[in-house]
């Protein structure tokens, strides 16, 4: 049997997830609650046995980024499950970076849309503690790189594909994302993310090199290592690549994209920020336009002549 955790400021949504549906009958003889992220997290240490949690963004005392960057912190590995009020990217984006299964507005808290929600994330808590000698996950492991919590131990052995010593970091964005997401049922979020992942993880294993990890329905991390001897032509490949990723969204999934490139870096621990400026440099399409590449030389040159215009 499993247990559950509803995290959630208001009673009257608290009542309705725990009413909604007959949780028993799919296998959860527990349906715990609590008011805010700091309780939450009491009752997660002190039980020891929780398999999902699903928690409001925004509480008081302790808000649900909080309570899943503490709980990751202590090393505990219970899925979380995301409640928004309103469609604020930015904090999806946020909770998403610290390894989130999935989201769901309140306004869309209906039954069969939060049964599959819980459903396939035990079937991915299953699907990870059942994996071989407990080792990390590639997922997982791409979402420490991206978050900074990695350790050497966690790269040993480890099966992803960036085998260079240049690291640079890309951020897709969905272009249009509003009239793309109307194109999947009940605006089923996850199957977008789902088969944004697999069309570029299909083209990375055909080239051997790349990694890609979802921050929100509309964003996604990418990281990129090269060897030595392109650092010549780091562009070139850059830009091939690229448009390889464009056209295999373009032609799958209809879907265009922006791409904020970072800088290159020779530090691993480097990834998280790198990302981080990808993901900046992706948001200046309201100066150049969707379906761009960016680079960082570009955002360099608007901030000269921002400058310049300052004299």
């Amino acid at each position: 049997m499993y247990k559950m955790l509803l995290v959630e400021d208001e009673p009257i949504v608290r009542l309705a997830l725990k009413s909604l549906i007959d949780w028993n009958n799919y296998g959860f003889d527990e349906v715990l609650e609590a008011s805010n992220g700091k309780k939450a997290l009491e009752i997660i240490k002190a039980r020891g046995d929780v398999d999902i949690v699903i928690t409001d963004i925004n509480m008081p005392v302790m808000n649900g980024i909080e309570l899943i960057e503490e709980s990751r912190r202590l090393g505990i590995n219970t899925e979380f499950l995301v409640l928004s009020a309103y469609d604020d990217y930015t904090l999806v984006r946020s909770a998403f970076k610290l390894g989130i299964n999935d989201y769901i507005l309140k306004t869309e808290m209906e039954p069969d849309k939060i049964l599959k929600m819980v459903m396939t994330a035990l079937e991915d808590e299953k699907r990870k503690k059942g994996s071989k000698n407990h080792s990390v996950n590639r997922n997982e492991l791409v979402r420490k790189l991206i978050a900074g919590d990695f350790t050497e131990k966690d790269l040993e052995n480890s099966a992803l594909r960036l085998k260079g010593e240049n690291y640079i970091c890309c951020s897709l964005l969905i272009d249009s994302f509003q009239i793309v997401k109307k194109r999947y049922e009940d605006n089923d979020l996850k199957e977008l993310m789902s088969s944004v992942t697999n069309a570029v993880i299909q083209l990375f294993e055909v080239v051997n090199m790349g990694e890609i990890l979802p921050m929100s329905p509309e964003e996604y991390g990418i990281i990129l290592a090269f060897d030595n001897s392109y650092v010549n032509c780091l562009k070139e490949k850059l830009s091939d690549i690229s448009n390889k990723i464009r056209n295999a969204l373009l032609n799958f999934l209809n879907i265009e994209v922006t791409i904020g490139i970072s800088e290159v870096s020779s530090d691993i621990t480097k990834i998280s920020s790198l990302i981080d400026e990808a993901q900046k440099n992706a948001r200046f399409r309201f100066i150049y336009g969707k379906g761009k590449n960016i680079y960082p030389e570009n955002v360099e040159e608007l901030n000269k002549i921002k400058k310049n215009k300052n004299y």
